[in-house]
């Protein structure tokens, strides 16, 4: 939520907050856009 925070009011470099907190790399692979599910036929 942070993160999200920090972009909506323009930040959009999170890599100093990912260094701050020390957020593990295995973690910051799973921020983001998450895809679609597919649709079922």
């Amino acid at each position: 939520m942070f993160v999200v925070q920090r972009e909506a009011s323009g930040l959009r470099d999170s890599r100093h907050i990912m260094r701050t907190y020390n957020v593990p790399g295995e973690v910051q692979l799973c921020m983001g856009l998450v895809p679609a599910p597919a649709k079922r036929k």
